[in-house]
């Protein structure tokens, strides 16, 4: 049975991409409010900082992680096909290493650039000089507080030593009250006040603005207030709106009941302002003094990630040209080969306008007029093959090595061989025996001396006769043999016809046999004429005579005389 821990890898290794990122991120979210949660409240000013600071980290962490694997994997696809030989990826190799190249070197020059640049400026804000003078604005505000707070003391512990002084004038609320007057203006207060022991104003002495809203004192601090009728003295930096102030609580005795001497200073506003702005620039210069190494890693993060998307968009640009350039012509290898192995029907989809479309349209066209060629030559072959197979002739062709390279069915029968595969390929003198070759071995040497002594015109074919030996008997063979030239007048072969004459001798013999015949029937039928005529006359002579002997021999040379004739003139219709 699959364990869950199997079970998770499986499903872990056929997520996509884009859940483990996501995974990631919602884990990055959950440790930042991990983070959130377990920190201190001291460090609460700094909360925001951090967060910000470590998801800005993380998320370049992922994004370049992304890009490391979706390059990772495209160049290891490139590889795997250049090694397995597959047809463009050569092309395709050369053409991402150009466009990487042509990336690389200025991308990791101004990553080294930006990156010292980098580094310089964070060294310019947290270098000693700075540090100094930030410490030296914080610790001049600090100074000058100080120095207002310990004038506001020393008022405050005058009126109260005065108090003390005269117990007996000072019991009086008037006289309190016009010796708070008379002491804020001096020393330029923005009020003094006497609150009792039940926490409530005995008198009060403060600035005319007071009344206005904006100028409005926060009200007194209780704490402090109890603390001060322990016999504590307080000094407290409050604000009211844009207003600040600096009030120091310490213990007196009025009407001989513990009470408490409160005086209040308002800060220049602008001043404030300023000392506010230092204090706050010192608070964030400090924590990203704390930050300052994941800030430069989160920088050189951020530049590592733009270097590895360039990186990335330059091998994605190189496959898609090498796409746009290397499949056409992959497409194009493709079609030459199946067009050398016959496949005259193949075609090529073209789209677009441009040279590589121009390309493939008329590698489409070249295709269809080598079919159209094909077919004609194929019928020009058929054709010429039913003549040469039909033809009485024997015909045999040899190329420049008097190899046979092409024979009809009237050689293959003239020699002897069972059909006209059987004798391509051989040369000539295995094709046609030693005693036929021996014969024609004269007239061979004759067309290579014409060659050799003509190359541009080798002269007309060359005739010889022949004696072969066939089941029939004897063969009367008359061999022509010629040079077989291209347009170019370059020998391409030779070409030997075998042409049987044998019936053709016979009536030719028969023929001349006639026309002697005729002829000796012709000398001898002139004489046998007078002689008929001769004989006939001496037989009417005889008769006339009565002489029997004589007629008996003329009768009798003139039967055979009859004879003679009729012989000759049979033997001339021979």
């Amino acid at each position: 049975m699959v364990s869950k821990r199997a079970r998770f890898a499986l499903w872990w290794r056929r997520s996509g991409m884009g859940l483990r990122a996501a995974v990631f991120l919602l884990g990055s979210v959950l440790f930042g409010l991990l983070v959130y949660w377990l920190n201190p409240p001291e460090q609460s000013d700094y909360l925001g900082t951090n967060l910000l600071i470590f998801g800005l980290v993380n998320f370049n962490i992922v994004i370049l992680g992304i890009l490391i694997f979706l390059v990772g994997r495209n160049v290891v696809k490139l590889v795997l096909d250049r090694k397995r030989s597959i047809l463009g990826s050569r092309l395709r190799m050369r053409l991402v290493m150009a466009f990487v190249g042509l990336t690389l070197v200025p991308t990791v020059i101004l990553f080294v650039m930006a990156s010292g640049l980098l580094n310089r400026v964070m060294e310019g804000w947290f270098s000693t000089q700075v540090e100094i003078a930030v410490g030296g604005a914080v610790e001049v505000a600090r100074q000058h507080y100080n120095t207002l707070s310990d004038g506001l003391r020393r008022v405050s512990q005058g009126i109260v030593r005065e108090i003390k002084e005269k117990p007996l004038i000072y019991s009086q609320t008037s006289a309190v009250r016009e010796l708070l007057e008379q002491r804020r203006k001096q020393q330029r207060l923005f009020s003094v006040t006497l609150v009792d022991h039940s926490l409530g104003v005995a008198a009060r002495a403060q600035h005319a603005a007071a009344a206005i809203e904006t100028f409005q004192e926060p009200k007194l601090d209780v704490g402090a207030l109890q603390r001060a009728l322990a016999g504590e003295s307080v000094l407290l930096y409050e604000s009211q709106d844009a207003s600040q102030f600096a009030r120091f609580y310490q213990a007196v005795a009025f009407q001989g009941n513990p009470a408490v001497l409160v005086t209040a200073l308002r800060f220049n506003p602008k001043l404030s302002q300023a000392l506010t702005k230092v204090n706050d620039s010192f608070k964030e210069y400090e924590s990203l003094k704390l930050f300052r190494i994941p800030l430069r890693s989160g920088y050189i993060l951020t530049l590592a990630m733009i270097t590895s998307l360039i990186l990335f968009s330059a091998i994605w640009v190189g496959f898609y040209m090498a796409r746009e350039i290397a499949v056409p012509i992959q497409r194009l290898a493709e079609g030459t080969q199946r067009v050398a192995r016959g496949d005259y029907d193949f075609q090529i989809r073209a789209a677009g306008d441009d040279e590589i479309t121009f390309l493939v349209r008329s590698f489409n066209k070249m295709t269809a007029d080598l079919k159209l060629s094909r077919l004609e030559a194929e019928r020009r072959r058929v054709y010429l093959e039913t003549v040469l197979a039909n033809l009485a002739v024997a015909v045999v062709a040899l190329d420049v090595g008097d190899f046979v390279t092409s024979v009809n069915a009237a050689a293959a029968r003239l020699f002897g061989k069972p059909d006209a595969g059987a004798v391509v390929g051989l040369g000539l003198q295995e094709a046609l025996g030693q005693r036929v070759y021996k014969q024609i071995e004269a007239l061979l040497a004759q067309i290579k001396s014409a060659r050799i002594q003509s190359p541009q015109d080798m002269g007309g074919p060359m005739e010889q006769e022949l004696s072969i030996d066939t089941a029939g008997g004897v063969r009367k063979i008359i061999c022509t043999a010629g040079s077989i030239v291209d347009a170019k007048d370059d020998l391409l072969g030779t070409v030997l016809l075998f042409d049987d004459v044998t019936d053709l001798a016979k009536a030719q013999q028969m023929a001349a046999w006639r026309e002697v015949a005729r002829r000796i029937a012709h000398e001898i039928k002139n004489p046998l004429t007078p002689i008929q005529l001769s004989a006939q006359r001496l037989e009417r002579l005889g008769l006339a005579r009565g002489e029997e002997q004589i007629v008996e021999s003329s009768k009798t040379i003139v039967e055979q005389v009859v004879s003679i004739k009729r012989l000759a003139d049979e033997f001339s219709k021979f």
